[in-house]
């Protein structure tokens, strides 16, 4: 297993709240407080000693938070060790064992906000998120798991099978907003409105946010150069495929490739 950790926050005074779709694995730890968090299939009445762990681009939702207190970790997969595991999305842990997890968790938030070297921190950081996850991993193989209800929302299911075509077709060129609103049978007009509704975000948007994301993993793992990692994301020409990275990354694939990739 091997872990980046992209984004550690606290959601206290101003939880955040609405759909998503990330592109990383997102994993929530509930202190104190209630939300209900949904996901393709089931909903969850969520409270203290709770652990969620959404893989990536997975429709989610969180809403009704209620005096929350917890930690929100998006952290990337690099070897994909997590997906053949099946894991649970949610746990519900006992105390002695959710405090195991906490106390990692603190550490992490407060390495994470402090003025340390960039490299240092992130090693360390790391390091934590990965032991926390490795908690999380054995104890979502033990009888933790919290009850879920079936899910049914309007519209849901026609989203979830927008995502579920956009990322089987990614590397299509031919992909668009018009075929994908044929395939789950919305109209044209109505289907961006309701997309943004569910994702805060439209679904071109979206397509190209998940192509550049694609592209990434290409070259991060040295798999592709640029042109090949363009068009095995979609992308029909190398001057959209940059313009488009630029203007998401702030920096041209090139730059990008040797800041970012391994040696």
């Amino acid at each position: 297993m091997e872990l980046e950790t992209k984004i550690v926050r606290r959601d206290c005074l101003n939880p955040t709240m609405g759909s998503f779709i990330d592109l990383e694995h997102v994993m929530h730890i509930v202190e104190k407080g209630s939300l209900t968090y949904q996901n393709e299939e089931e909903i969850f009445q969520i409270g203290s000693g709770d652990v969620i762990v959404i893989p990536p681009k997975t429709l989610h939702a969180i809403s009704n938070q209620q005096s929350i207190d917890m930690t929100v970790i998006h952290f990337l997969d690099r070897t994909g060790s997590l997906e053949p595991m099946e894991l649970e999305h949610v746990i519900h842990l006992p105390k002695s064992k959710f405090k195991d997890i906490t106390v990692l968790t603190g550490m992490v938030r407060e390495l994470w906000s402090a003025p340390a070297q960039e490299n240092e921190k992130k090693i360390a950081c790391d390091g934590l998120v990965q032991a926390i996850v490795g908690l999380f991993c054995a104890y979502a193989h033990g009888d933790f798991k919290s009850d879920g209800e079936e899910l049914k929302f309007k519209n849901w299911e026609s989203i979830k099978l927008a995502v579920q075509h956009i990322q089987k077709n990614l590397a299509d060129p031919d992909l668009s907003v018009k075929a994908i609103c044929q395939r789950v049978n919305i109209s044209y007009n109505y289907f961006p409105v309701l997309f943004f509704k569910y994702t805060g975000e439209t679904p071109l948007n979206y397509i190209n946010r998940v192509r550049i994301d694609h592209a990434k993993t290409l070259m991060f793992n040295g798999a592709h150069n640029i042109t090949e990692s363009a068009f095995g994301s979609g992308f029909s020409n190398i001057q959209h495929f940059s313009k488009i990275f630029k203007s998401r990354e702030g920096m041209s694939p090139s730059a990008w490739l040797k800041e970012k990739a391994p040696q």
